[in-house]
């Protein structure tokens, strides 16, 4: 089982259901990223190479654990993978986040619930 996790933000405009764990592939590796091309938050497959967004089809894609999207650390873990196949952790926490729809650190991640196929924290 793996993990869907649901975002928002003060703003209203960035409210989304993301899947993360194992993609449809099995060496794949879901999480949320920000696309610097179309500026949208959109879950990616980190173990592609490179690694794509799914609307734009650009390789310019920050995954949202990079400190650059960081605003504030929290105290929860809403997501932590061993990341296997990227060879290090992806963890998400209740803090803020930038948010590509305002561009403030004001994007929060919540977890949502357990989904098929995918692995478990």
């Amino acid at each position: 089982m793996g993990l869907e996790v649901t975002t928002s933000c003060s703003c209203g405009n960035a409210q989304a259901k993301i899947a993360i764990g194992p993609s449809t592939r099995s060496s794949g590796c879901s999480f949320p990223c920000l696309c610097e091309a179309c500026q949208r938050l959109v879950q990616v497959d980190l173990a592609d190479e490179p690694p794509r967004c799914p609307e734009c089809h650009s390789n310019s894609v920050v995954p949202y654990d990079d400190p650059k999207l960081v605003g504030s650390g929290g105290d929860v873990v809403v997501h932590c993978s061993t990341g296997d196949q990227l060879g290090r952790v992806l963890e998400l926490t209740d803090g803020t986040y930038y948010c590509p729809s305002c561009g403030q650190m004001s994007l929060r991640f919540t977890t949502g619930w357990r989904f098929p196929g995918a692995a478990s924290t």
